[in-house]
């Protein structure tokens, strides 16, 4: 539902983009003339759009070579998508009795053509880049949780060195030791227990 939505909204942007480059060049500037040009734009968009979401994800992992390569072989995609979404949309709209322009082929398809190119470039560039990203976060926590294992088993490995260093036969005699000295020589047995406790 959000892909729809996102889709959509994308697809108004590119209209309003249309729209624009429109202004910029026209003579004359006609609110009218506008609408009709983002109600083209917007159904252009939606095929060409559309046609693209679905055979970009299915085609992409077929491009091989080189990154210069793939990027040729890119573009070539989105040419042949340009071409197709730009000639079902002048379809489409040529059949419609309410179209009210005569806006001939050759300047549909080099219109959608264009914008197909630049908008399919800059969109696969930024799902890369995302890609790379994510490759790289997941890299890192990877890296940080072995760092992690290799810390828990280097305290474990000391712990239980320092359990083998301490036998509990060592620590029957000690004690023994220092309950004899109690009575007799307190202050010294004092002094053995806070040595004992120090090295525990």
């Amino acid at each position: 539902m959000r892909d729809a939505r996102n889709f959509i909204l994308t697809s108004f942007g590119i209209s309003g983009l249309i729209v624009v480059v429109y202004y910029v060049n026209a003579r004359r500037f006609s609110w009218e003339y506008a609408g009709i040009v983002f109600a083209i734009s917007f159904v252009h968009a939606i095929i060409t759009g559309g046609l693209a979401t679905y055979a970009i994800p299915r085609l992409a992992p077929f491009l091989r070579g080189t990154r210069p390569v793939f990027w040729v072989q890119m573009v070539l995609l989105l040419l042949a998508l340009g071409v197709a979404g730009g000639s079902a949309g002048y379809l489409l709209l040529t059949q419609n009795p309410f179209y009210p322009l005569s806006l001939g082929y050759q300047e549909s398809i080099t219109a959608n053509i264009v914008f197909t190119i630049a908008i399919g470039t800059i969109s696969t560039f930024a799902a890369l880049e995302r890609e790379k990203l994510e490759a790289t976060t997941l890299e890192l926590r990877t890296k940080e949780l072995e760092k992690e294992r290799a810390l828990k088993a280097a305290s474990e490995a000391q712990l239980r060195s320092l359990e083998s260093r301490v036998h509990p036969h060592f620590l029957f005699n000690t004690l023994n030791s220092i309950s004899a000295l109690v009575r007799k020589d307190p202050e010294t047995a004092e002094e053995l227990i806070q040595r004992l406790a120090a090295l525990l």
